[in-house]
């Protein structure tokens, strides 16, 4: 047999996928040929499609060094080196077939693939685009390049080559999925719908399509029609309790129609707990049994029975997915404390690394070792940027939630921190995992989790009402201090005028920059009342990330309070400086109530607008009111019930004096509020006796500030 029939015998068993018989033929010619690199790049290339990725790898190297100018067998030894997880080997091989051949968009894809996995989101980039540019007409390099641009963050770009990749090939259901994930983030909630039909008109049995369009709909309030789609994903997967848990989250809409609403809805979510407990089955995969309570706390009202409702359900249901056994570091011996800070927001521009990365550089590296998890993220890029510099360890939870647990379990913490919890599925399922002795949370998302792994809440005294510890299933511990060391709040100085920022010409104006999902129905005779009271005066008011909640929020004034229609001006949502311009126009700003302003308050602190409040009955209305009774402002604009909140708006927007004497005040003792070194001392103090006492088998039962009690 010639050496073409040979080859032409090997190619034939590469194609047909005969692994074995080509491995057994391939070895009987190096029996005899030993340095044959066709034959041995034949070898390779069965080992790795068998999925024996070192084999292949031992195979291929000498493949390469018999057959020096071939592109193709270094692009499959980089293949090979990828599954082994040797993410820089495997970038060097590809970039030596581009020095082969510079146009071969095989390996350019590959090299990007590569640099992706190592979260080289810029390098990877590069290669995409470059591929696009040699083959313009190929569908998967616009999809891939998007992907790419999604993962640094520059998602309109990435959103134009997903749809360049459609407009190539209309059924390309990768490009479909990806556009309408990234439609919804961007807020476009009725493209991203559409998006979402048109793939699951390609392939209507597609698991993954029924959630994302399910939570699409509901997010955009069309709840009877979510509930259809999910219905059908119940049909799909009968045995899976996972469709009757995203069920639970078409239950609570963002924006309520009225208090009688709410409450409605509160006892339907309840019963429909109780149908899902008494069904037989576990939620095997708690990643899409999403967090369903997120809006709870947006209510006024006592959440801790429904959270703690919500927490023995998922406990029933996991069956053993989570891990909660006992984490003894009793005889630890470190003499520094191990904490790690855990939150799906920790990047740059959020509210959650505002609030924490003061905690995070300044803590006493001579008694506290600091790591960042990050869990999931799409901004991963940024976070890598901010968090690196600020901790002694940074690192990032794989995507599944058991090898997430095993993760932390690792780090062998003394105390696990959740910066927040509810405001990311991810982290509302690791928390009822025991993955280390001491696990705290605090005020990022303000209310209790209801999760029995967690044992403190670390929240601000002069925000707590009389009897708040009966609000939490945790230990509250009330700091003294804000608990934060916030940075000060810098931006551009830059001038603009009303027209430019698309404010009324004339007029007194009441900023409320609150997400509309905070706008109870309470709060709307308040604004009426405002604009009655004032008839030069209107509510400024920023877009919500989802149109729907506008719309939702007019048709409810439609009904109740018509004069809102036209005296409330909503603004698109701004950059950093030019909101912070935008602050600085406002007579006074308006604080929300039930659940108030946080990083807003800060930022008005810094430029001294005074911000009128009602404090409720719950931390996360009374934030505004707290500080201001922390600093000793005198003559505060605290309204002493909600009926009297408007007159009092209305007189600090147009008294002068009133307001003038606040503005000093603001100007003399706002700084307290930022930079505090004093928080972080408070922090420390009670990390190091809260670990103290787990290491002797106890939990604090409060904690005020050196006050407590083992």
């Amino acid at each position: 047999m010639g050496w073409n029939d040979i080859t032409s015998s090997l190619n034939a068993l590469f194609e047909a996928g005969h692994w074995e018989q080509l491995i057994a033929a391939t070895r009987q010619i190096l029996g005899k040929n030993p340095e044959n690199g066709v034959v041995r790049y034949y070898l390779g290339l069965a080992y790795l499609n068998r999925g024996e990725h070192e084999s292949a790898r031992d195979e291929l190297i000498l493949a390469c060094k018999a057959l020096t100018g071939d592109a193709g067998v270094r692009i499959s030894l980089g293949n090979a080196f990828v599954q082994l997880g040797m993410i820089d080997a495997a970038v060097d091989s590809y970039e030596q077939a581009l020095r082969l051949e510079p146009r071969n968009t095989l390996a350019l894809g590959n090299l990007g693939l590569a640099y992706l996995q190592g979260k080289q989101f810029e390098a990877a980039i590069g290669c995409y685009r470059k591929a696009a540019m040699l083959e313009p007409d190929n569908a998967p390099a616009h999809f891939n390049l998007g992907f790419s641009l999604q993962m640094a963050g520059q998602l309109l770009e990435a959103l134009s080559c997903y749809q360049k990749a459609l407009s190539l090939r209309p059924d390309y259901l990768e490009a479909e999925i990806n556009n309408g994930g990234l439609l919804q983030k961007l807020g476009r909630i009725d493209a991203a719908i559409a998006s979402y039909k048109r793939a699951r008109r390609l392939e209507p049995a597609n698991i993954i399509l029924c959630r994302n369009l399910g939570n699409a709909l509901a997010a955009s309030g069309k709840y009877e029609e979510a509930r259809a789609t999910f219905a059908a994903g119940q049909r799909l997967e009968p045995h899976k309790l996972e469709w009757s848990v995203a069920r639970l989250g078409t239950l609570l809409p963002a924006v309520v129609e009225s208090t009688d609403h709410q409450l409605q809805l509160r006892a339907g979510l309840l019963e429909e707990m109780e149908r899902i407990s008494a069904r037989t089955g576990a939620v095997s995969d708690l990643d899409f049994a999403a967090f369903v309570c997120f809006y709870l706390p947006y209510h006024g009202m006592n959440d801790r029975p429904i959270l703690e409702r919500m927490a023995r359900l998922i406990r029933q249901k996991a069956e053993g997915k989570l891990l909660n056994a006992p984490i003894d570091r009793s005889s630890a011996s470190d003499s520094v404390i191990r904490i790690g800070f855990i939150s799906a927001n920790l990047y740059d521009g959020h509210t959650i690394l505002k609030l924490t990365q003061g905690f995070l550089r300044m803590l006493d590296r001579k008694r506290f070792h600091v790591t960042v998890i990050h869990a999931p993220s799409d901004k991963i890029d940024a976070t890598w940027n901010v968090t690196g510099q600020l901790a002694d360890t940074t690192i990032f939870l794989p995507p599944r939630l058991e090898e997430a647990q095993r993760t932390v379990v690792d780090l062998k913490l003394d105390v696990l921190h959740y910066t927040d919890i509810g405001m990311s599925p991810f982290t509302y399922f690791l928390a009822f995992g025991r993955l280390a002795p001491v696990q705290t949370v605090s005020w990022g998302h303000p209310v209790t989790t209801g999760i029995d792994s967690v044992d403190y809440f670390i929240s601000f005294d002069a925000a707590e009402p009389e009897g708040a510890e009966s609000h939490y299933s945790e230990a509250l511990v009330r700091f003294r201090r804000i608990p934060s060391y916030y940075e000060a709040v810098a931006s551009k100085n830059i001038e603009m005028d009303r027209v430019d920022l698309g404010l009324p010409s004339r007029g007194r104006l009441y900023g409320c920059f609150q997400s509309l999902f905070k706008f109870h129905p309470d709060f709307d005779e308040v604004l009426a009342d405002i604009v009655h009271r004032d008839a030069e005066g209107w509510i400024i008011t920023l877009e919500g990330h989802n149109s729907a909640w506008r719309e939702q929020l007019r048709a409810r004034w439609k009904e109740r309070h018509p004069i809102l229609l036209t005296r409330v001006v909503f603004l698109d949502r701004q950059p950093h400086a030019t909101f912070m311009a935008l602050l600085g126009k406002m007579d006074v700003l308006l604080d929300t109530p039930h659940f108030g302003s946080g990083n807003t308050l800060f930022e008005a602190l810094s430029c001294f607008i005074p911000c009128v409040t009602w404090p409720g009955g719950f931390m996360r209305g009374r934030l505004v009111a707290g500080i201001y009774e922390w600093l000793g402002i005198s003559d505060a604009p605290i309204a002493n019930t909600l009926k009297d909140y408007a007159a009092l708006a209305v007189e600090f927007a147009t008294d002068l004096g009133r307001r003038g004497a606040l503005i000093s005040q603001l100007a003399e003792k706002a700084a307290f509020c930022f930079r505090d070194d004093l928080a972080v001392r408070e922090l420390e103090s009670f990390v190091e006796q809260a670990v103290a006492a787990s290491r002797q088998g106890q939990t604090l039962r409060y904690w005020t500030s050196g006050l407590h009690s083992g």
